[in-house]
């Protein structure tokens, strides 16, 4: 189900979900509920594990767009690599040598900031895979 918060304005945003949901605790405390509700008639469906429980983090949107742009660049210049043959090497050398001076600021200000999130990322990765290999377990 997707919602949109529209409120009243008075409090200079016309869109807030904080002001109809609350705080996590609320928003998730409604996520519960609505599973409640609707898996009364589809028992199918279900609902993910709260982050209140699992303590998980996500990664900040602005670090996720980051890396994004970067795989962008990245496929840009690989697009540039492999079209490289003897008759346009020069051409090509030229577009790939700009591709890489776009991208090199911008992974070294990415590198910088996925050191501030690594310890939180290493944790990510190894619930990750405990979740999997809980996973290939219960399918023995």
């Amino acid at each position: 189900m997707f919602f949109c918060p529209i409120t009243d304005g008075k409090n200079g945003k016309s869109l807030s979900a904080k002001t109809i949901l609350g705080n996590r605790a609320q928003l998730s405390k409604w996520q519960t509920d609505y599973h409640t509700a609707m898996s009364a008639r589809w028992p199918e469906m279900q609902r993910g594990l709260s982050s209140l429980e699992t303590k998980r983090k996500h990664i900040p949107v602005w670090l996720f767009k980051q890396a994004e742009r970067l795989d962008k660049q990245f496929a840009e210049i690989s697009g540039v690599l492999e079209g490289i043959n003897p008759f346009n090497a020069p051409k090509k050398k030229e577009a790939a040598l700009a591709a890489f001076e776009k991208l090199m600021p911008e992974a070294a200000r990415f590198t910088a900031s996925v050191k501030q999130y690594d310890g939180y990322i290493k944790e990510l990765e190894a619930a990750e895979k405990a979740k999997s290999q809980k996973e290939r377990g219960n399918e023995r």
